[in-house]
């Protein structure tokens, strides 16, 4: 009788953890999206210090862990540049180079809050 308590027990537990584990994600994504506009603001000013050249996805997400506090890893930067390349595909893009690099170039704009007010995830 104890074996069969306990085996309840664990069941639960375990529908607990795989219902924090479906909604983990969604939290994530929402935390993370706190960043963009910052993100927008950092890209911007990447791209400006190059002349508005393109840059390969390598050197965009190598810049903006170097120049920004809220990321340190990598898949959490390109993460996030795929979701700013969903939200504002007008402003940020991206192209194959013949070497096989994925090169980004962003739009030059004279208003660049309303990219960054397009940028947020509601």
């Amino acid at each position: 009788m104890h074996l069969m308590d306990f085996s309840y027990e664990e069941e639960g537990l375990g529908c607990a953890a795989e219902e924090h584990e479906m909604n983990q994600p969604d939290l994530l994504h929402q935390q993370n999206s706190i960043y963009l506009p910052g993100l927008v603001s950092l890209i911007h000013h990447i791209f400006q210090s190059v002349n508005y050249c393109p840059i390969t996805k390598e050197e965009l997400v190598h810049k903006i862990i170097m120049n920004s506090f809220d990321f340190d890893e990598r898949k959490q930067v390109e993460e996030q540049i795929e979701i700013l390349e969903k939200l504002v595909p007008d402003w940020i893009c991206t192209k194959l180079a013949p070497t096989g690099d994925v090169l980004y170039s962003i739009k030059k704009l004279s208003d660049l809050n309303s990219v960054e007010s397009r940028a947020v995830i509601t």
